[in-house]
């Protein structure tokens, strides 16, 4: 537990599995960790809750003596109920304002393929990775410049996407001629959104995007 919050906890797990002998195998990680919240915020108690959970899988297949596929896959999400700041030193505490909840999740998984075609050894690497980033900050320090009184939201997006993709052709001959060929190939997509609403009734404002 944490002074003046609340209770946390986490755990972890792992499995290897072989599933054919010398040919197909699995290894499995998961886990979680609950923080507990340290700060009241108005009349929300230890407010700043977070949560963390992630798992990874790994899958390995031989084929034969010369070809191997390995598989994967990441993942982790992070969820904070509100921002852990106070106004003054040696507080807890502060007064009551809009939550400012944060979300962070990241995703990605591979594909690679090892192999021999005649004397050249064969590669194949494919990956993609999400990221996706959301927050809400409380404007409302700032109604008056948007024209607005009260309470004022600040959402703000962010999302990121990219796939990579080699292909490598090579032959090592120490005695004679070595060469390498590849192809490569990267895609990147980038997403950023930012919109003001007023509470309680959530009346947009003008807001901004990028791509």
């Amino acid at each position: 537990s944490m002074a003046a919050g609340g209770q946390g906890g986490a755990f972890e797990a792992m499995m290897n599995l072989p599933l054919v002998t010398d040919r197909l195998g699995v290894r499995m990680v998961a886990y979680h960790t609950r923080e507990p919240g340290w700060i009241d915020s108005g009349t929300r108690r230890d407010a700043n809750s977070a949560r963390i959970s992630g798992g990874r899988l790994s899958v390995r297949a031989r084929l034969d003596e010369q070809w191997t596929i390995d598989l994967g896959g990441w993942s982790q999400f992070l969820n904070v109920d509100d921002s852990q700041y106070v106004y003054a030193p040696g507080t807890r505490k502060r007064a009551d304002m809009i939550a400012e909840p944060h979300d962070n999740d990241f995703m990605m998984a591979s594909a690679v393929v090892r192999g021999r075609i005649g004397d050249a050894d064969f590669l194949s690497s494919t990956s993609w990775v999400g990221h996706e980033v959301t927050s809400r900050l409380d404007a409302s320090a700032s109604a008056l410049a948007f024209g607005r009184t009260g309470a004022l939201i600040y959402d703000d997006s962010r999302q990121n996407k990219l796939l990579d993709q080699e292909l490598r052709l090579s032959r090592t001959n120490p005695q004679g001629l070595s060469w390498l060929v590849g192809l490569s190939f990267i895609q990147s997509q980038n997403q950023s959104t930012g919109l003001f609403t007023t509470a309680p009734s959530q009346a947009a404002l003008p807001g901004l995007e990028s791509r």
